[in-house]
This record gives structure tokens, sequence and C-alpha cells, in this order.
């Protein structure tokens, strides 16, 4: 016996639910047998068939807004799923970093020839080859990114982030490019000593007068920011500069001398609001009696290392840095090497187990760990927290710890080794081929 409803009466402004339409559709089409009359076999696809149209007209009841406290709550539910999700693949990341491997595949990426008397380097992941025709950078693929021409003598390269700068030893014109492509180029007016790069564009260049060094800051454009003269009588000889990342701070090593006895000078210059205050933007400077400081890094916007023959500062500060500490050499320094945030100091193991002994200082200068080797290097490279030691036929991966993560041969000569932004990936230069190393 069918089952006749009579639904209750229904304000004019409430509008219908959509299960009640379902099944008053129903009942309206049911005879006294208790079957539906329109040729359907049950009253199940009615109320499905029913379901889609309206679905198809839309939903009949007005969607409520949220109120602000429910709001809040999905906005907190999403911030705490990206945080989850950002912190899973920073523990990927840095599980992958950790990782030891001990084999190795290697596979040919793309043909190339590389230009004899050429030397390479690493820009952001790509590899830049250049000598004194010109340069050009690959990247992972092994496609020709850019390509520039000109002539020089003795190429003065620096890199810093994304971007190089190319200038030529009494040259006159600085190149600059980033991995996106040539950026333009500076016109110095003067012979160029010496050179360095921000990583948004700046660059400083030492040059020689006939009576003064002269320090000169441009920006990306070829514009003039400021310049300082030095003498060596009264300043010091620019030795060493270098430009922080963001282009605000220089750090230059000024050597003077005066028969035997010699002096320099670590000066930090603020081309910010806080050096217009100063003569000539100097915000501090460190004297070192008898010693030469030849080397300069910044290691970070706030952090900076000067190696000296005897010892290594580290200094520290956003618009005027401080001497923060010093370490004096077990023994006699032979290379320095720096990163983003670590810088390696090479002396001869003392030990006599090894031929070498990098010590390895984070920009607070404090030793992180050593790596010891024998491997007659032609390259020294920072990853993050990962050193890469390399010659033509072998490659060493440590940690900044000195822990060991991978070492391995070459079945070819190898010009040079770089990093991807993987951890166990290595792109290698050969004469004739770019090749992917994947170690395992």
């Amino acid at each position: 016996m069918a089952v006749i409803k009579f639904p209750g009466r229904r304000r004019e402004d409430e509008a219908l639910d959509q299960d009640d339409i379902i099944e008053e559709g129903i009942d309206n089409d049911v005879d006294d047998d208790g079957y539906v009359d329109d040729g359907r076999d049950s009253e199940r696809e009615y109320a499905e068939e029913t379901r889609r149209r309206t679905a198809a007209r839309g939903n009949l009841r007005p969607r409520r807004k949220r109120t602000a406290r429910e709001k809040l709550h999905l906005a907190l539910r999403l911030i705490i799923v990206l945080c989850a999700a950002g912190a899973l693949i920073a523990f990927l990341m840095n599980s992958t970093e950790h990782t030891s491997y001990t084999e190795s595949e290697i596979a040919d990426v793309a043909a190339v020839q590389v230009p004899d008397a050429s030397d390479y380097v690493n820009v952001d992941g790509n590899v830049c080859i250049y000598n004194r025709d010109g340069a050009s950078l690959l990247n992972e693929k092994g496609d020709v990114v850019w390509n520039i021409t000109y002539e020089m003598q003795q190429p003065l390269v620096d890199v810093s982030g994304d971007m190089i700068a190319i200038g030529d030893y009494s040259g006159s014109t600085v190149y600059l490019c980033s991995t996106a492509g040539p950026v333009g180029q500076i016109a110095t007016n003067l012979p160029i000593r010496a050179l360095t790069v921000s990583s948004g564009g700046n660059v400083a260049c030492v040059l020689a007068d006939t009576d003064a060094t002269w320090i000169y800051l441009y920006d990306k454009t070829g514009n003039q920011i400021a310049y300082i003269k030095r003498s060596m009588a009264k300043s010091g000889y620019p030795v060493s500069v270098s430009l922080s990342p963001n282009g605000r701070l220089l750090c230059c090593a000024q050597l003077t001398a005066d028969n035997s006895d010699i002096r320099t000078s670590v000066v930090f210059y603020n081309f910010g609001s806080v050096g217009k205050n100063s003569v000539d933007n100097a915000v501090s400077a460190y004297d070192y009696d008898q010693e030469i400081v030849a080397y300069t890094r910044f290691l970070g916007n706030e952090s900076a290392v000067a190696v000296s023959d005897t010892r290594a500062a580290f200094f520290d500060g956003d618009d005027v840095p401080e001497n923060i500490g010093e370490t004096k050499y077990p023994a006699q320094l032979q290379g320095v090497w720096a990163g983003d945030s670590y810088v390696g100091l090479l002396f001869p193991d003392m030990t006599g187990s090894h031929e070498y002994e990098l010590d390895i200082y984070s920009a607070a200068g404090k030793k992180t760990g050593s790596v010891m080797f024998d491997m007659q290097y032609t390259s020294i490279q920072f990853d993050g927290d990962r050193v890469l030691i390399s010659d033509a036929q072998s490659v060493l991966i440590c940690t900044v710890t000195g822990e060991k993560r991978y070492s391995g041969t070459f079945p070819d000569t190898v010009l040079q080794v770089m990093p991807t932004g993987r951890a166990n990936r290595l792109l290698l230069l050969t004469p004739d081929k770019l090749k992917m190393m994947t170690l395992r």
C-alpha cells in the first residue's frame, strides 16, 4: 500500500530542503499499488535522477557565510598544514645533505668544447668558462645561457650569488652578468687593480692613478655611487677588497710600509645612512703591525673574515662591524677558501698522517672541524654545510665538522667539479663534455 505524506505548511520565505523535494517527487508519482507510474524500475532511480537535476540547478538553500571566528580557525589550520609541509621538506633535505655515499654513476649531459687556457667558476650552480677572449655560462643541461667576447690580458673575476663580474687587470671595463644573461658594462676610465661584486650587482673597483689609488663603487647600470681616495703615505694601498652581498658594506685591507715597518689596516666602509656621517664612509678600522692581510671576504651581510700570514680575524656588525675573535695559525698557511657561511684555512698536517689539514671556521669565528687529505687538489669549494675537495681524477666530500660523506675517482680527466643544489648530484666539466655524477 502506498504511503502518502502530508507535509506541514511552510513559510513562504523558507527554502525547501533538498531531501524533502526528492521525497515529495517520489510520493507524487506513486499509484495505489505502490509502484511509480512513469516507467522507471524503482523509486531509487527516480531519487537519483531528481538529485542530479537539483544539483544541476544549484543548491536551493543559500550558502551560509563563515563567521570571523570560523575564518580565523580556517586560516590557522592552513598555516599549520603549510608549516608541517615546510618542516617535512626541510627534514628531507637535511637528511639528504647528511647522507653518506659509497657508489656513483656518471652520465653524459652535453658535448662541450672548452678552449685552451680557460678557467672555470661556479655561478649559482652554473658553469662559467672564461679566458682572455671571452666568457660563457652553461646550465645543468649544458645549454649556453650567454656568451660574451672581449680582449683581456689578465681577467679578474668575482662571484656573489647569481652575479659575476669580469674585468681586466690594467684594463678599464668591467662586464657584469647574472645567471639570466649579461647585465651591462662599467667603464672605469682608470686602470683596474682589483674588483669585487655584490649579489645585487654593485661593483667596487680599485683603480690606479699617478700618485693615488681610488676605490670606486658603481651600481649595476654603471652609475657611480661613491669613491674613496687612498695613498701609500697616508692611508695605505688597498691590497684586498670585498663587498657584502647587499652592497652596503665594503671591507678593505690597506697596507702601509716604511722601510722595514709594515702595517695593514682592515677598514670597513658603510655606504648606507650610517656611513654618511663618517669621513670617507669609514665606520671601523683595525690595525695589524708587521702583518700583510692579503684576503678579505664577507660571510653574509653582517659577517666578514680577514686573513693575514699569521692570523684570521672575524668581524660582525650590520652597520659598524666589530672584531669578534681571532685565531693564530699552528703552521704556515697554504691557502684560504670561503663560502656563504664558512671559511677554510689550509695547513700542512702536523700529525704526519696526511699531507694537508683544512681547518673550517664558522662566520662567528668558531672552529667547526678539520678535514685531513692527501689529494693534490685543484679546487676547494663550500656547498652549504659541506666542503668539496677535488683534482682532475677524484673528489672528496666532507661536512664542515670533518665527517666524510663520499670519496671516489673519475674515469676521465675532470677540469672542474661543481655542486648542483642537490646533495647527491655533481656537475663534471671535462675537456669535451659536461657530465652529471649521481651519488648513491
